[in-house]
């Protein structure tokens, strides 16, 4: 007799309806009202063979819960392959949005009525289509499947023909050694090899060498007799002398500038030069009354002009700026 609390069967198909729908663990196990720590405690005592475990699945009555879970995630890979099969054949459909709104789908029979046509007709005043329990349908678009998917599903579906095939012969020796092989320790020196034999050359008597006469054959006879001639002595012509006409005025003047006439040589030696004092300048203090200089030529006094105006008629302003 197996003690404990009371396991209810409805909880545990629950759990196990949530793993064939594609749910976790965690989530199965909220949806039957039970923490994750308790279906671990399930699945323990049902390995343990626990017959309160015990529930109906599948067609058969008495199967463990732990079997049933087991069989439930297969079944939901089935449907994720059977679902991924779809979306390569129809592609996936998604719903439209615009500015985060869900588009419905228009009754194509009414487009281009007024509201009170269709109502009048029987229609929905606003032409949207809707299914047979009065919902709005949602409009959808079809995106097409990658084409890496329909390959891998091709490959998988047909692979007599789409899956690609290699003929490859591996050899490998199983050496039995785990990590790096080791080469086995020599017991023994390694053995000398015996010195090679040199290779023996043939020696090889020299060819004599053909005789240059026997080559050429007999010297041929001279076909002109060799006769001493004589030098032949060319006469010294004089050189021919062309007389340069005399240089103008403006050449001498243009050639002065170009190759000007060398200094004659002297021993003097030129006296280095010598700078001049500093001039001092002495200010001497103005005088209390204006002197003007003495003038010559034809607009001094007494030659024709105006005598200047003596010292005694200038303005006393004139004379301050002159003291300055």
């Amino acid at each position: 007799m197996t003690y404990g609390p009371q396991i209810k069967t409805e909880t545990l198909l629950k759990i196990v309806e949530g793993l064939e729908e594609g749910l976790n663990y965690s989530a199965a196990s909220r949806s039957a009202l039970v923490s994750l720590r308790t279906f671990w405690n399930y699945t323990r005592l049902s390995q343990n063979g626990d017959e309160r475990f015990r529930i109906p699945y599948l067609g058969e009555e008495n199967v463990f819960f732990h079997e049933a879970c087991s069989a439930a995630r297969r079944i939901h890979g089935m449907n994720v392959r059977s679902t991924f099969e779809s979306y390569c054949l129809t592609g996936l459909q998604e719903p439209v949005t615009y500015n985060g709104q869900l588009q419905w789908q228009v009754d194509r029979r009414t487009v281009g009525w007024s509201e009170d046509e269709r109502e009048n007709l029987g229609f929905s005043r606003d032409g949207l289509l809707r299914n047979s329990a009065g919902e709005t349908i949602p409009l959808t678009i079809t995106r097409k499947p990658s084409d890496a998917a329909v390959l891998r599903f091709l490959e998988m579906a047909v692979p007599t023909e789409y899956r690609p095939t290699s003929n490859q012969n591996i050899t490998v020796n199983n050496l039995k050694t785990q990590g790096a092989t080791r080469g086995e320790r020599p017991t023994a020196p390694p053995a000398i090899p015996e010195k090679p034999i040199p290779p023996q050359l043939e020696i090889l008597e020299p060819e004599p060498a053909d005789d240059l006469a026997d080559m050429l054959g007999p010297e041929p006879e001279p076909v002109f007799s060799q006769t001493e001639q004589e030098p032949v002595v060319q006469a010294e012509q004089p050189e021919a002398t062309v007389e340069k006409p005399p240089l103008t005025a403006l050449q001498k003047d243009l050639m002065s500038y170009i190759k000007p006439e060398p200094k004659p040589f002297t021993d003097e030696i030129e006296p280095a030069l010598v700078p001049e004092p500093v001039e001092r300048v002495i200010r001497e203090a103005p005088p209390d009354i204006y002197q003007p200089p003495e003038q010559t030529g034809p607009l001094a006094p007494g030659r024709g002009a105006d005598p200047l105006p003596p010292a005694n008629t200038i303005p006393p302003a004139l004379m301050a700026l002159l003291k300055r």
